[in-house]
């Protein structure tokens, strides 16, 4: 590096596609953005994992079906999966319709970053957002 010139700190993770073979993570996001409202109940461990994983497989039909020209990728920090971003990019919009990370990867700016990445090419001239992840989103200005 030169004099004069800073060095720009490396993003906090990295995208890549979604493989076959990520399933059973991709069903272990889903599972985390339900454990607060699921910790409610008085359901037993095995009824919340069979309520989560048949709502999961609704959801991933329903992406699928409804966005099917989105790119679905894992989000990885240090090589290790820590989440997913479900995004879909048009001419004249972006339509970010899921990012999750895992309850223990989070708060450490990897939504913050992957969302600025998505609207900086380019803007889009509105912006809705149909995520779960709403304080992050909201702090973006989706509606």
């Amino acid at each position: 590096m030169s004099e004069g010139t800073a060095e720009l700190p490396a993003p906090p993770a990295v995208l890549r596609d979604t493989l076959a073979g990520d399933a059973e993570f991709l069903y272990r996001v889903y599972a985390g953005t339900r454990a607060e409202e699921l910790a409610m109940t008085n359901w037993s461990a095995e009824q919340k994992e069979q309520f989560c994983r048949m709502q999961f497989q609704a959801q991933t039909t329903d992406y699928r079906a409804n966005y099917p020209q989105a790119r679905h990728s894992i989000i990885e920090r240090e090589g290790t999966p820590v989440g997913r971003l479900i995004i879909e990019r048009k001419e004249r919009e972006i339509c970010i319709i899921d990012i999750a990370i895992l309850p223990e990867a989070r708060g450490g700016g990897i939504g913050t970053h992957f969302l600025r990445d998505s609207w900086r090419k380019p803007p889009p001239p509105a912006r809705r957002c149909g995520s779960t992840s709403r304080n992050l989103t909201v702090r973006y200005g989706c509606t």
